[in-house]
């Protein structure tokens, strides 16, 4: 929440003193949130996380501020605090997989926020996009457009993950991606 803070107050000082629709936007929920203590009580008392755990939980709040520096409200729900041990490789590829799927939102949706939904067992952790965004055909994109698969799928299945995508015109996207514990895959 201090991140928050600082960098909506960052870009207020930084600005020629105008703001754009989308961060007074971000800044009006950011301000919500502030006034409404549940999210206090909610990440108060919970179990200490791994560092290996806390750090991949980091860096996804990294990247969520980074995208929302560039107007994207980005909600993060599901099992933020617990994450099966992921080798260091697989979280840098999940990390880069989802942040290739929010520069696609950012670039193709026609939409100001995506939300990522964080799920785990203990042999996965699991992340789905969703925008509800314009939506495209994943069947009609042509095979030299490399986007998604290179940057998400090959990427992910490089450590013996997967990704499913679904998407129709008019209706926003979803992409899975699903990444196995580090003592699931070799």
């Amino acid at each position: 929440m201090h991140d928050t803070v600082l960098s909506d107050l960052s870009a207020v000082m930084n600005s020629d003193g105008r703001l754009d629709a989308r961060a007074r936007e971000r800044f009006r929920a950011d301000v919500a949130t502030l006034r409404d203590a549940s999210w206090l009580r909610e990440s108060a008392g919970g179990a200490v996380p791994a560092s290996q755990d806390a750090e991949l939980r980091n860096a996804f709040q990294s990247l969520v501020s980074d995208f929302q520096w560039r107007g994207l409200r980005v909600d993060i729900t599901g099992d933020t605090d617990a994450a099966p041990g992921v080798s260091a490789q697989a979280a840098t590829s999940l990390l880069a997989a989802v942040r290739a799927c929010l520069e696609n939102v950012v670039q193709h949706a026609d939409t100001s926020a995506a939300e990522l939904v964080v799920t785990t067992t203990d042999d996965t952790i699991t992340v789905m996009v969703v925008d509800n965004g314009r939506g495209f055909e994943p069947e009609g994109v042509a095979h030299d457009r490399l986007g998604l698969r290179s940057a998400v799928v090959d990427r992910i299945r490089a450590h013996g993950g997967s990704v499913k995508v679904w998407s129709t015109p008019g209706s926003g996207t979803s992409v899975l991606i699903s990444v196995p514990g580090a003592g699931t895959h070799g």
